[in-house]
């Protein structure tokens, strides 16, 4: 598959250092290291979980939002998973920051304090790089602390800075959910992967089975649209080439015609024919891949194999399972068989 095919395939990905939500993330992950350094120490967090929770939390938004946008490309359904992680692990951060304001007797900033004002009023610049992209971000980035820095570090206070973190959990949020909503609508919109690889399917078959720009394309009958030339797959015209409207299924205007009437529409009919068969047998081969291959015993099986309830389990049991079949249940069926007609010999005497 050439690139431009590609391409054409995948959806939209990467580029997520390009992100408001992206960079709020990750000021938002410096901002939190410096408050965890300045409210906990060995001696008030044996155990890390505080502070290792926290950072953990802060860790997970911009890496979820890093991973979903590489891999939006094949799967839609993993963007939009990853990317709801990153939301919920900002309400955990949320829930921690209003903990520790509550620990210490302060309460949440309201809507109109002007604190939070200052705070929504600081804002960071689009990102733009031409080339080395990981080198110019992480200039950008150094760039745009010093705007934040103040409201973490001292002498701010610990209370002052949990709700400054506050103003940006939210900020990442708002952004992060239109980063959804946009990603929601484009998938019901244009479909996921499957939907494209089919489509792009189609479009190469299709186009295999254009005849060459010397055989006029008629017009459809039935709405006027150019059509197609396709090959019937079923019915008492199978395999003989016809013209399709383009419009399909919405329109299924048809026009005859004569596969031998001049060599460029035979060759045109043969590349279609061929088309269609790739397409059959990549269908094939998928299903081949998620057929199951497991089976049950035959009644052939059944009627050759001896008498007796214990002797049909195991030979549907070796049917099911081939290294039962290979070592265990020729010889262990022998001499069932042999037994059982010993038995019955015994009887007839």
């Amino acid at each position: 598959m050439s690139d431009s095919a590609l391409n054409h395939v995948l959806a939209p990905h990467g580029g997520y250092r390009r992100m408001f939500s992206y960079g709020y993330a990750r000021i938002l992950d410096r901002a939190t290291a410096v408050f965890c350094n300045r409210a906990w120490s060995y001696q008030n967090d044996a155990l890390g979980k505080a502070r290792g929770q926290l950072l953990g939390a802060s860790r997970s938004v911009r890496a979820n939002i890093a991973e979903g946008s590489e891999r939006a490309g094949l799967s839609k359904d993993t963007e939009l998973n990853l990317l709801s992680v990153a939301r919920g692990s900002l309400a955990e951060m949320a829930d921690d920051f209003e903990a520790f304001l509550f620990e210490h007797g302060e309460a949440v900033w309201s809507e109109n304090d002007p604190r939070r004002a200052a705070v929504e009023a600081v804002r960071m610049e689009r990102f733009a790089a031409e080339s080395d992209e990981r080198h110019a971000y992480s200039q950008y980035l150094l760039s745009m602390w010093p705007r934040f820095a103040p409201l973490f570090e001292e002498p701010a206070s610990l209370c002052d800075a949990a709700n400054a973190a506050l103003v940006l959990v939210d900020k990442a949020t708002a952004l992060l959910t239109g980063q959804i909503a946009a990603a929601t609508k484009e998938t019901v919109e244009k479909g996921g992967f499957r939907e494209r690889m089919t489509r792009a399917r189609i479009e190469r078959r299709d186009g295999l089975a254009q005849p060459p720009p010397e055989i006029p394309v008629p017009a459809c009958p039935e709405c006027g649209q150019p059509m197609r030339l396709r090959t019937a797959k079923s019915g008492p015209s199978a395999g003989k080439p016809f013209w399709g409207c383009s419009g399909y299924p919405g329109c299924k205007g048809k026009r005859p015609a004569e596969e031998g009437s001049s060599p460029p529409l035979a060759a045109a009919t043969d590349a279609g024919r061929q088309a269609d068969e790739m397409t059959r047998r990549r269908e094939t081969e998928d299903d081949e891949k998620t057929r199951p291959k497991t089976t049950m015993a035959s009644a052939a099986s059944l009627r050759e194999a001896p008498r007796g309830a214990f002797a049909r389990r195991l030979v549907i049991l070796s049917s099911r399972h081939p290294v039962v079949s290979s070592s265990f249940a020729p010889p262990l069926a022998g001499a069932l068989h042999s037994g059982s007609s010993a038995s019955n010999q015994r009887r007839l005497r």
